[in-house]
C-alpha cells in the first residue's frame, strides 16, 4: 500500500507504515516457531531465485516498468514493493567490494575544495570516501535489507515537472550507519565540519557536527529514475550527497545557487561528496543507462528527544 505525502517542494510516495508487529517469538509455541522457521527458509529460497532471474529494468513510469528478460524478451510489467526490494538486492549482490583504503586526509580535501568555492554555491569534496569506505556503505545497505532493520520503500522526491514523475528506491540506514560504516562516517563528519566552518556556518565545530547526525539514506536510480527540484529546508541545516557508483549515464546532480543564479550541473565520481545548505534546491536527472547509487546524509541541530518522527520515518 502506498501513501502520498507532499509539501511545497517535497513529496514522498512511500510504503504505508507496517502493521503492529506480532508477539515476540519467545511467546509462541514450539510448533509455531518450527512453522515460522520453515516459512522463513522458503522465503529466502524464493528471494534468491527471484534475484537470479530478475529482469533488467530499462524504463520506469509510475508503478510500471519496461523490462528485458534473460531470454531477450521485453515487456511492460507492474511492479510491487517486493519487486523493488528484489531490484535493490540484485544490485547490492553485484556492488563492488573494494579493499583499497587509500585516500587523502579530509582536511586537505576540504582545503582544496574551499579554494574553488564561490559564495552561495555547493562545495564539492573530491574522493573524500575511499573505495573501501564506499564498499562499507554498500555492505550496510545489504545488511539493512537482509536484517530487516531499516525502512525500505519506493518513493517520489521533488515535484514533477508535468511530464515526468520522479522516483527512487530508498533504504534508510540511520539506525546502524555510523557503527557499520566507520570509515565513511569519519570521512564525512570531518569533511562536513571543515566545509561548515569555512562557509556558512551552521554548527560550532567538529563535536557539534558529529552530534548533529540526523539520517543516512541509500538511494538507487535506474530505468529513468530521477529526483525533482526540492530542498531540505526545515528538515536539516546541512546535507551531503555521496556518489557510490560510476557505471551509469544520466543521473547528473544539479543545484541552484543561493544568489539566484542559473542551475549548476556537478560531474561526480564514486567517492565524491557534494555539501549543501539545506535551503539549496537540487535535483538528480533521469538515469538513462545502468544504475546510480548514492548516499544522502542530513545534519540537524534538533535534540533526539525532540525528534517527533515515527520509528518508521526515523529508521
Amino acid at each position: 500500500m502506498l501513501q502520498l505525502q507532499q509539501t511545497r517542494r517535497y513529496s514522498v510516495l512511500a510504503a504505508a507504515p507496517p502493521p503492529i508487529a506480532a508477539p515476540p517469538p519467545n511467546t509462541w509455541s514450539p510448533e509455531q516457531r518450527a512453522a515460522d522457521l520453515v516459512a522463513a527458509t522458503a522465503s529466502r529460497a524464493t528471494s534468491a531465485a527471484s534475484v537470479a532471474t530478475a529482469p533488467v529494468v530499462l524504463l520506469t513510469q509510475g508503478d510500471a516498468s519496461f523490462v528485458e528478460h534473460a531470454d531477450g524478451r521485453k515487456e511492460w510489467v507492474q511492479r510491487a514493493e517486493d519487486d523493488w526490494r528484489a531490484t535493490l538486492r540484485g544490485y547490492l549482490n553485484k556492488a563492488a567490494m573494494d579493499d583499497d583504503d587509500a585516500s587523502e586526509d579530509p582536511t586537505t580535501i576540504v582545503k582544496q575544495a574551499l579554494k574553488d568555492w564561490r559564495e552561495g554555491h555547493a562545495v564539492v569534496l573530491r574522493r573524500l570516501l575511499s573505495p573501501k569506505a564506499v564498499a562499507e556503505v554498500h555492505a550496510c545497505a545489504r545488511d539493512c535489507l537482509d536484517g530487516g532493520w531499516g525502512t525500505i520503500r519506493r518513493r517520489s522526491v521533488g515535484l514533477p515537472d508535468g511530464s515526468v514523475f520522479p522516483q527512487q528506491t530508498h533504504a534508510r540506514l540511520s539506525k546502524h550507519f555510523r557503527e557499520r560504516c566507520p570509515r565513511a562516517w569519519a570521512a564525512l563528519w570531518r569533511g562536513i565540519a571543515g566545509v561548515d566552518w569555512g562557509t556558512w556556518p551552521r554548527f560550532s565545530g567538529d563535536a557539534a557536527v558529529r552530534g548533529a547526525f540526523k539520517q543516512a539514506d541509500y538511494l538507487l536510480y535506474q530505468g529513468g529514475d530521477s529526483v525533482g527540484w526540492h530542498d531540505h529546508y526545515g528538515e536539516s541545516l546541512l546535507f551531503c550527497v555521496v556518489l557510490l557508483s560510476g557505471d551509469f549515464e544520466g543521473g547528473d546532480f544539479s543545484y541552484k545557487p543561493l544568489d539566484g543564479g542559473g542551475a549548476v550541473d556537478v560531474e561526480l565520481a564514486a567517492g565524491d561528496v557534494v555539501v549543501c545548505p539545506s535551503e539549496m534546491e537540487h535535483r538528480v536527472g533521469a538515469v538513462s543507462r545502468g544504475t546510480r547509487a548514492s548516499l544522502n546524509v542530513d545534519f540537524w541541530d534538533v535534540d533526539a528527544a525532540a525528534d517527533r518522527r515515527s520509528a518508521f520515518d526515523r529508521y
